[in-house]
């Protein structure tokens, strides 16, 4: 009845863990042209799934950081990153799948981005 009312309803997802190759991914149909130009020929096997890419921005305002929203956004994503144990004294995991790629972006006046690569010396901002 308040269907219309309730956008989890609506708007929710469910993640289904599964496995085996009927669930990868079909080939590109051939009358499809790729959006760039490629040396190795289009594959004509279905792909394997990949790992997601994250994209985390942050509000690093002067409000933001007043009101806490900024500290309470790293903390959760601290712990979404390296799990985290709660009062209860449970632990738990980490939440992204092996082979995700991250990335950290802040704003305030302006869009600030992050080298947080393994290989790199030091975390290099740029604006």
């Amino acid at each position: 009845m308040d269907l219309p009312n309730r956008p989890e309803l609506n708007k929710g997802t469910i993640d289904f863990v599964v496995s085996g190759k009927e669930y990868w991914a079909p080939p590109p149909l051939p009358r499809m042209s790729s959006s760039y130009f490629s040396v190795d020929p289009p594959s004509s096997q279905a792909r394997e799934p990949k790992p997601l890419d994250y994209l985390f921005a942050l509000d690093v305002s002067v409000n933001a950081i007043r009101s806490g929203f900024l500290k309470s956004a790293c903390g959760v994503l601290r712990d979404l990153l390296y799990g985290s144990a709660s009062h209860d004294g449970t632990q738990s995991n980490p939440s992204f799948p092996q082979g995700c790629q991250l990335a950290i972006l802040t704003y305030d006046t302006s869009l600030h981005f992050y080298n947080l690569s393994v290989s790199a010396t030091q975390i290099i901002v740029s604006s």
